[in-house]
């Protein structure tokens, strides 16, 4: 994880289960409500958490990067 803290899903999950309640408890957009709450955490202390998705990404990036680095260039 290099460091970084992953957002705890329970707080993901009852910040979403405020969102939700706040918004009247719609039907349907339960995944807009946990995105806005993971957003709202880690803004709340962004040296602290990121997101897993975030760091899957990074990983895949190093992963990239580390291959394509390998590669010799036409000289």
């Amino acid at each position: 994880m290099n460091g970084v803290i992953a957002v705890d899903e329970q707080k993901i999950k009852e910040a979403a289960y405020a969102l939700w309640e706040q918004d009247g408890k719609p039907n349907g957009l339960d995944l807009e409500h946990w995105f806005k709450a993971t957003t709202i955490l880690e803004r709340a202390d962004p040296g602290k958490f990121t997101s897993a998705s975030e760091e899957k990404q990074d990983g895949a990036a190093g992963n990239r990067n580390s291959r394509e680095s390998g590669r010799s260039m036409p000289q």
